[in-house]
């Protein structure tokens, strides 16, 4: 009895650490800060907003240093399956200079002569509101615990008014995410990627007033990378420790249940069974 009460505890003790491992996988790491020496001209953006105002009415501009412009609405999902809103989502590929990503009306500009310069004007149509709600804004391939602080954000303008200028100003930090393991089956051979920090400006507009209005994401990289190690419960300092007595328990886990099974599987034929001795 004593020996089956030992090796059911190892068993459920070996569940437990294997739940917690996956509820948890960040709950030991370290953050090293080095200079960025990586040479890579392309990344991409994962976007998911939804806007308050019909997909033909607005149009998604990306432009970045050196001025280039391009429209790359036919390059994402525009879906205005709910009335008066429309769902972006999809991939961009960018280049990996500083740059924006532009949700702006469309056809809504006109031209007016002040101080004698001619400059676009805005020309409100009730039909284009720029409240929106930020589902997803990611770059990089995804990583645990990544920081993406627009995610969930929505705006519904200055004062209930949805004619407004929002441009968010993101600082993107290059980061190498690891996992440490003494076993190489375990490990992780890391993912380059990035995570971000960021602030937001807002601006009410009215009829005729100079410039233009949308959603502005304005994104400029960091010239450092974090290089963030994940390790396991009992993870020591040096790595090796930690990792080697969480193998141990793991071992001896699987041995415990592999005896459990055998007892109790013994038991119930023994009793039961054809080799009852009953």
């Amino acid at each position: 009895v004593v020996s089956t009460l030992i090796l059911y505890s190892f068993f459920f003790l070996f569940i437990f650490f294997t739940i917690y491992q996956a509820l948890f996988p960040g709950a030991k790491s370290t953050l090293a800060i080095a200079t960025d020496q990586s040479v890579v001209e392309e990344f991409f953006a994962d976007l998911d907003l939804s806007v308050s105002s019909p997909c033909d009415e607005i149009a998604i501009e990306y432009s970045r240093a050196g001025g280039y412009n391009v429209i790359v609405s036919h390059l994402l999902q525009m879906d205005s399956s709910v009335s008066n809103v429309c769902r972006i989502s999809g991939r961009i590929s960018l280049a990996r200079v500083a740059g924006s990503i532009q949700i702006i009306p469309v056809g809504h500009v006109g031209l007016m002569e002040k101080n004698g310069f001619i400059q676009p004007v805005i020309k409100i149509d009730r039909r284009v509101s720029f409240n929106h709600t930020i589902h997803r804004l990611e770059f990089g391939d995804a990583f645990p615990n990544r920081i993406s602080p627009l995610n969930g954000v929505s705006s519904s303008g200055v004062n209930e008014n949805p004619f407004f200028f929002n441009q968010y100003f993101i600082s993107i930090i290059p980061t190498f995410w690891s996992k440490k393991s003494i076993l190489p089956i375990l490990s992780s051979s890391g993912v380059s990627s990035f995570q971000y920090a960021a602030q937001s400006y807002s601006r009410s507009l009215s009829e005729n007033a100079v410039g233009k209005f949308g959603i502005f994401m304005q994104f400029d990289f960091e010239s450092v990378i974090i290089e963030q190690t994940n390790k396991s419960l009992f993870t020591s300092e040096s790595g090796s420790f930690g990792e080697l007595s969480l193998l141990i328990i793991q071992l001896i886990g699987v041995l415990g249940g592999l005896g459990a099974i055998s007892d109790t599987l013994y038991w119930l034929l023994s009793s039961y069974g054809p080799f009852s001795l009953s």
